[in-house]
């Protein structure tokens, strides 16, 4: 006997249904798992990571998922989200060794090495003789050295740190160590050759771009310094603090045109520049009498007529260089150091 169509395609569905219903929660997890798998290996991390997810909503302790998971994660320079993955193994399997490498050296690099002790313990106790342990044995030798101010033990423990980095050259931690040894021993050229090797490994882990300029500013290398900041201003786009310490950086140094051609370097191409004109450029020059008219019961010359004569040069200034009348928008703080006395000249 066949079956009306709109009988058969509930039956079909409830068929597909029992098919589907075959699959263990494990299958399927095994299925997105190695999804992601080739998804990495074709550069698509973000499916990746959407195909990782959905296995830990099947079966949230597949280890191999989460490992793969979290080292995404670390790639990404998404240290923080990466800890919490790693940390998570760690509570599922106490012997898992690269996850407790891995959340001991975040909290040592966070300067956390109470919290990091435990899992320190854990390596040593689990693969002592493994690169990976000797560099967290000798991180904690160096701290300590460091807090005890044994110049010595720090020595040995920077130099121990060079020689762990030729088999493990991409540790942050073990590069923190060799960085600050090299600073605090003043050897500088050997220091930026370390740092080149050391950026071009993690361009955008901020500390090692510090490590530059201190470096710098030890050596009171303005040059160093200036080159220093415009290459963290690139690595750091998204970083309105820097712009800003450069400019100081300008003003420090008196450097009035250096500021000038950092400004424009910042207009955005394309972006018309027409009636630009540096701050330093629009000053205006003047002298006034304070006369007995102008002086408050104290004898000194009111802090309002100060006020206004200070807006009437600013006012007088913008409409000379911008060539239309100006609007005040608002005075956000002012600040009286001295007096200012009768028969005073103000330039």
């Amino acid at each position: 006997m066949r079956l009306p169509p709109f009988r058969a395609a509930p039956m079909a569905c409830a068929l597909f249904l029992a098919l589907a219903a075959c699959d263990t929660a494990e299958e399927r997890a095994e299925g997105h798992f190695e999804s992601a798998l080739d998804l990495i290996e074709a550069g698509d991390v973000a499916r990746a990571k959407v195909e990782l997810r959905t296995v830990f909503s099947l079966v949230p302790d597949h280890k191999a998922a989460r490992e793969t998971f979290a080292k995404l994660l670390y790639d990404e320079g998404d240290f923080a989200a990466a800890f919490g993955q790693y940390n998570r193994l760690v509570e599922e399997d106490p012997d898992a060794l690269l996850a407790r490498y891995v959340v001991a050296e975040l909290l040592v690099l966070d300067n956390e090495f109470d919290a990091a002790q435990e899992h320190l313990d854990a390596v040593q106790r689990l693969a002592p003789s493994e690169a990976r342990a000797q560099i967290l044995a000798n991180v904690t030798a160096y701290r300590d050295a460091v807090l005890g101010e044994d110049i010595e033990a720090r020595r040995a423990a920077g130099a121990r740190a060079l020689e762990l980095a030729e088999n493990l050259p991409e540790s942050r931690v073990n590069n923190t160590v060799i960085a600050d040894a090299l600073i605090l021993d003043e050897r500088y050229d050997q220091l930026y050759d370390q740092l080149d090797r050391i950026i071009a490994l993690y361009p955008e882990e901020r500390r090692f771009h510090v490590f530059r300029l201190t470096a710098y500013g030890r050596q009171e290398d303005n040059a160093g310094i200036e080159r220093t900041m415009r290459d963290m201003i690139e690595a750091f786009p998204d970083d309105e603090t820097l712009p800003q310490s450069m400019m100081r950086f300008y003003s420090s140094q008196g450097d009035l045109d250096g500021a000038e051609e950092f400004l424009r370097s910042r207009i955005v191409p394309g972006q018309a520049d027409d009636g630009f004109v540096a701050m330093h450029r629009t000053s205006l020059r003047s002298a006034q009498m304070c006369h007995p008219q102008e002086r408050n019961t104290a004898g000194n010359v009111f802090g309002g007529v100060l006020l206004r004569r200070a807006l009437e040069h600013a006012f007088a200034t913008a409409f000379r260089f911008a060539g239309a009348e100006p609007l005040l928008a608002e005075i956000q703080r002012v600040d009286f150091l001295k007096p200012v006395h009768v028969g005073s000249l103000l330039a």
